[in-house]
């Protein structure tokens, strides 16, 4: 579970820094945003897989790695997300209107 964690956290630092440094954004706030998102779908698709497949919680080491592997997809999935939308963004210009350079 470790590693899907620090997946998620990669891929919001990505984000993050692509709102950043490519569209002038704050980036913090892009990457707590796409902590959140990931987070957030992780626990509702585990939720609902669980609820399907109760006996997914005795966790075997071949069902972890299973469920390690489907969070990192879900994880960078998400990531890919919000990276698109960043990328999708106006950039933000000078207070004259002008384009920064």
């Amino acid at each position: 579970m470790c590693w899907v964690l620090v997946m998620m956290l990669l891929s919001s630092l990505l984000v993050g820094w692509l709102a950043q440094s490519w569209k002038k954004r704050t980036g913090a706030l892009w990457g707590l945003i796409a902590l959140l998102a990931e987070v957030g779908a992780a626990l509702v698709l585990f939720a609902a897989l669980f609820a399907a497949r109760p006996r997914l919680l005795r966790l075997r080491p071949l069902a972890a790695g299973r469920l390690m592997l489907w969070g990192t997809v879900v994880a960078l999935g998400v990531g890919v997300i919000m990276a698109l939308v960043v990328a999708t963004l106006p950039m933000r210009g000078r207070a004259g209107g002008e384009e920064p350079q």
